[in-house]
């Protein structure tokens, strides 16, 4: 019936052990540390706040119906990458550039590029094959 309970020794450790299983619950000033083989939290609402983050594990799963990021810089190293999408959407008001070892675009129906000027330059060869070729 709604009670605090006040801890005032400097560090406290809550342990719950069972044959080879372990929790732990560190608290210590300034530090609180949770460590298990399994940790799960549920809820209606959560809300997350710190400073600075750091995620580190072998991998992540996610699956949300609706996910929003705002920041002002996204750095990303990656060995490989795979999206599988039904529309992809991208406004860039300055500046869209890829630098590559090799790029390809493979479409099944009609690629359309508008632009106010189109400049291709090749270091050796140009080449369009098609059934027709229109120009003007």
């Amino acid at each position: 019936s709604g009670g605090v309970t006040r801890l005032t020794a400097r560090a406290h450790r809550l342990v719950a052990a069972r044959g080879d299983e372990r929790a732990t619950l560190a608290l210590d000033p300034g530090e609180a540390r949770l460590a298990a083989d399994s940790i799960g939290l549920e809820g209606r609402r959560g809300d997350l706040r710190l400073d600075k983050t750091r995620l580190t594990g072998r991998s992540l799963e996610a699956r949300l119906d609706t996910a929003s990021l705002t920041a002002t810089r996204v750095d990303t190293t990656i060995e490989r990458l795979t999206s599988r999408l039904k529309r992809a959407l991208s406004r860039i008001e300055e500046l869209w550039e890829l630098r590559s070892g090799r790029a390809r675009i493979v479409t099944e129906g009609t690629w359309h590029q508008k632009s106010e000027r189109v400049v291709v330059l090749a270091d050796r060869d140009v080449r369009i094959d098609g059934e027709r070729i229109n120009l003007g």
